[in-house]
């Protein structure tokens, strides 16, 4: 909860991290006519496609998780979901309003049925 406090403060006394940042704002997809978008989801899948497509050299490959992270498991839809069952309605509210223009962009469902 201490986490989505701080992702919700308007008047943070730090900028926001980019690792949170909206991706519609990062990216500006209303002023750059993208030829590749690919999802956090499904990167190693969307890099290979994009070396593929671009004919890059076979032997060129996209870094996977495992090689650079042996020890360590990558946050699931599971883990993500049992955090906001900590949340309280509101504060699910909101940070789904907080994302809305990402949700629409990558088309992700609403995690929680109570959203509106």
């Amino acid at each position: 909860p201490e986490f989505i406090q701080y992702l919700l403060d308007v008047h943070r006394p730090v900028g926001m991290d980019i690792h949170w940042e909206h991706v519609s704002r990062l990216c500006s997809p209303c002023l750059i006519d993208y030829d590749f978008v690919g999802k956090f989801e499904s990167m190693e899948e969307d890099a290979n496609f994009f070396l593929s497509l671009i004919h890059a050299p076979r032997n060129l490959t996209f870094p996977r998780f495992k090689d650079r992270h042996s020890q360590e498991a990558r946050t699931t839809a599971r883990i993500a979901h049992q955090y906001f069952a900590q949340l309280s309605a509101l504060q699910r509210q909101r940070t789904y309003d907080f994302y809305y223009m990402d949700y629409l962009m990558f088309n992700y469902s609403k995690p929680f049925a109570d959203l509106y």
